[in-house]
Parts: structure tokens; sequence; C-alpha cells
């Protein structure tokens, strides 16, 4: 089960944040190593977004494109506490349409 879903258009960018700020309550940053996983709808790792990241204090950033129009993708969202070395995980559902049943986006 997801914390979130996001709806993204295939052919736009969007920038998502996972805080790890109350999952990693002992520290105040997260390492440069903080990263993600990707699957797809059939539960196998998935290539199908393009993903860059960044680490800034507690906070990773996902800057998100692409994507195949009625795929849902779950990414797997990981902070590592730099004091604690504890590994936090938030889970995100990207649903990529062009349209959502609620006019064109």
């Amino acid at each position: 089960m997801s914390q979130e879903v996001i709806y993204k258009h295939p052919d736009s960018g969007i920038v998502v944040t996972a805080d790890f700020t109350d999952d990693l309550a002992t520290d105040t940053t997260i390492t440069a190593g903080s990263t993600y996983t990707l699957f797809g709808s059939d539960g196998a790792a998935s290539s199908g977004l393009t993903i860059t990241t960044s680490v800034a204090t507690m906070i990773l950033t996902l800057n998100i494109s692409g994507g195949t129009e009625g795929e849902d993708y779950i990414l797997n969202a990981k902070g590592i506490g730099t004091t604690s070395a504890k590994t936090a995980v938030r889970v995100i559902e990207v649903r990529v349409r062009k349209n959502r049943g609620f006019g064109n986006y």
C-alpha cells in the first residue's frame, strides 16, 4: 500500500519530495546515498520513469519525467539517517494518465 498517490501526464515532468523528518527523528540529515527503487504494475523492477534525485537535510527530492500511459509505478524512496544509519522508506504510487476522467490536464 502506498503512502501517497500521484498522477502525472506522460509528457510532463513533476517534482516529488519525501520528507524523512518524522521517520528518522534522531537525525538532522539523510545521507547522499539516500535513493529510490522503482517497480512497474507487474511488480518487476522498472526503468519506465526517468528520475533524478537530490538530498537536502531530511528531504529526498525526485524529479520525475516520462512514463507509459496507463501504467502505475511504485516508487520506494529510501532515506538513510547520517547519525543513526537507520533506513526509512516512503512508498509513492505514480499513475501515468493523459486523462484522469476529469478533463485533460
